[in-house]
């Protein structure tokens, strides 16, 4: 029982954190979902696509990274 609690518990704050304190920022997003669906067609790709995010959100979640190390 208080191991589901405490699971529970962790779950809510993590939503809390999530969801509540973050925010998405998407910048270009109807290219990259035009891109996206001209590329459905496997056979007419002509060339791979790769993709890249901001590196500043290193510590965007001391939580997890705490987590992680605490093992």
């Amino acid at each position: 029982m208080t191991s589901s609690m405490i699971m529970g518990l962790t779950a809510g704050l993590s939503r809390v954190f999530l969801y509540g304190l973050n925010t998405v920022e998407v910048t270009g997003l109807d290219k990259f979902l035009a891109l996206l669906e001209q590329r459905k067609d496997v056979n007419k790709r002509q060339r791979g696509l790769i993709t890249g995010k901001d590196s500043k959100d290193v510590t965007a979640n001391p939580l997890l990274t705490m987590g992680f190390f605490s093992l």
